[in-house]
């Protein structure tokens, strides 16, 4: 059995914010980074000791640009990637009759 596990976000697409579940089995050192399609880390959500447990942590993709954005668990020997998708909405202003 997996002594983790790193759940899909909710919500998946999202626009802007969504929360990252990961589950461990005992206590580890844990580091938990989202990257770009490019490998470029954009964020770092989670650094250091955490108890067993399910654990939720916000991810606020307000500063990013839409599209396809992975995110990477490290717990001991154990690395775990997934997908998410940001959808932001448009921003245009909104049409005044003439």
């Amino acid at each position: 059995p997996e002594s983790i596990s790193l759940l899909p976000p909710y919500p998946n697409p999202f626009n802007s914010q969504t929360q990252i579940i990961f589950e461990l089995s005992s206590a580890f050192e844990v580091e938990l980074i989202v990257f770009d399609f490019l490998g470029q880390k954009v964020a770092s959500l989670a650094h250091g000791s955490f108890a067993a447990g399910r654990h939720p942590v916000p991810f606020d993709g307000k500063g990013l640009s839409s599209g396809v954005y992975f995110y990477q668990l490290r717990a001991g020997a154990e690395t775990h990637t997934r997908r998410m998708m940001l959808l932001k909405q448009g921003g245009g202003s909104a049409q005044t009759p003439a």
